[in-house]
């Protein structure tokens, strides 16, 4: 399983970094405390290019009864979060079993022309655009803790190499996949993961395939 390459774009003078660096390695809040989504309440954040021209509109109640096809269904994430309800791409970091807890950092997740015009800001002298049509922000590289749903869904992907094999899969099974790629520090190392938010818990888990 290899990590996403993101750009972790400057929202402000403390969130300076490289304009090309590996999540992990530009994360520089991956020990620091989360906000829970209790905290936060209605409350929003910017966390990508406002606005994408194409967003991944799906509400807090639609999870799918089956495995989807694609997560995104081809269409960019939002630039807004709001803790308490909605789907997002997020890159997952730690999972706590026993209080039932996902921590996670809310990215930007750009196809088509979002994907393109974002390479574009960050990469002036590159025409050529993103590799494989899409494209990863970080415009805010807060860490987050959302409590699982009690009847969460996870689709994840059975053959890393096929797209189509996504399938259903258990809470237990994401926590198993979430231990066995960790980096040195613990922290989760592998594909992004769309998380669906309804009442501020996660009800939906869906991993995110690239080439």
């Amino acid at each position: 399983m290899t990590a996403l390459t993101v750009t972790v774009a400057a929202c402000s003078s403390s969130h300076k970094a490289s304009s090309t660096t590996s999540h992990v390695a530009s994360d520089a809040s991956t020990t620091a405390a989360a906000v829970t989504s209790s905290s936060v309440g209605a409350t929003t954040t910017t966390v990508g290019i406002t606005p994408p021209t194409s967003v991944a509109t799906a509400t807090a109640t639609s999870v799918p009864a089956t495995a989807p096809k694609s997560c995104n269904n081809g269409t960019s994430s939002t630039a807004i979060y709001d803790a308490q309800n909605g789907y997002y791409a997020t890159a997952p970091k730690t999972v706590d079993t026993g209080n039932g807890t996902l921590r996670y950092d809310v990215v930007q997740f750009l196809v088509g022309d979002d994907a393109k015009t974002a390479w574009a800001r960050d990469n002036p002298t590159d025409p050529d655009g993103p590799p494989n049509d899409y494209y990863v922000v970080n415009e805010n590289p807060a860490i987050y803790a959302s409590p699982f749903a009690p009847d969460v869904r996870v689709f994840d992907i059975a053959d890393e190499g096929n797209p189509s094999s996504m399938q259903v899969d258990s809470l237990t099974g994401f926590e198993t996949r979430m231990h066995a790629s960790q980096d040195t520090s613990g922290v989760y190392d592998g594909h992004l993961f769309w998380v669906r938010l309804g009442a501020g818990k996660i009800t939906e888990l869906c991993e995110q395939w690239v080439p």
